[in-house]
């Protein structure tokens, strides 16, 4: 794997460009809308990008490298006296903390439409979008599921591999990499990348996943008029009512 890399003599345009191709399969990993291809200069093929974006997509195919390099290795067993010791360590350690804003027994059916697309898409054995994969991630960590847990989701994925997949999970919650726990994905972002499956009555007026199901109603065409206000079809009789009074005086 690498990158075909130009250099650009436009002094209007960023300093490089790449083939779309080569844009398109790193450029996936990133979630930000500034990362989508329709906000990129593009032409003739290929795409503009500065230095610093250039050096992102640079890391980011060492690390498709990295993974890639530890999904074929082979890790040796431990020594069995070694292992029991470990095994022993595990059971006397205390159970990791939750996090502050995990909403503890969300019940499959009450998953917002976005994160249950995903399983469904899982669970028929069809390839989910990075950005479905990330949703459905970060969503079942808040709401209390282990990174067992979502492991198990996985399987049937056409891609699936067990070491580069439990790494991307462990990377999102935060115990592995820079140590960050993302956070769930706003509905805003999640219509950015074209994964929004909005319910026009339960995703009413929520801005994130997390908020699912709306406490709120669609509102109605004619608002509840308050005391002393009277509503539009009131003020029309009303008008109707004042002109053929002036009529009958006349």
């Amino acid at each position: 794997m690498k990158i075909n890399l130009e250099r650009s003599n436009d002094v209007y345009y960023p300093k490089f460009r790449i083939s779309i191709e080569d844009y398109v399969k790193r450029a996936v990993h990133f979630h930000k809308a500034e990362w989508k291809l329709v906000n990129r200069i593009v032409q003739d093929g290929k795409v503009y990008i500065g230095q610093q974006d250039l050096i992102r997509l640079i890391r980011e195919e060492i690390r498709e490298l990295i993974m890639q390099r530890l999904g074929e290795a082979k890790v040796p067993k431990l020594p069995q006296n070694l292992e029991l010791i470990v095994k022993k360590l595990v059971s006397l350690a205390p159970p990791p903390p939750r996090s502050a804003y995990s909403i503890i027994n969300v019940k499959p059916e009450d998953y917002p439409p976005c994160v249950r697309e995903a399983l469904n898409l899982l669970e028929k054995g069809q390839n989910v979008p990075h950005y479905g994969r990330f949703l459905m991630a970060t969503y079942l960590l808040a709401v209390g599921k282990s990174v067992d847990d979502i492991m198990a989701l996985f399987p049937k994925a056409p891609d699936f591999k067990q070491s580069i997949t439990k790494y991307q999970v462990e990377h999102i919650a935060g115990l592995k990499g820079g140590r960050t726990r993302y956070s769930v994905p706003s509905c805003k972002t999640l219509q950015t990348h074209g994964f929004c499956f909005k319910d026009p009555v339960k995703c009413y007026a929520i801005s994130s996943p997390l908020q699912y199901p709306s406490r709120l109603s669609p509102v109605s065409k004619e608002q509840p008029k308050r005391k002393g206000e009277k509503t539009k079809r009131e003020s029309r009789e009303g008008d109707e009512v004042r002109k053929t009074w002036t009529k009958t005086r006349r």
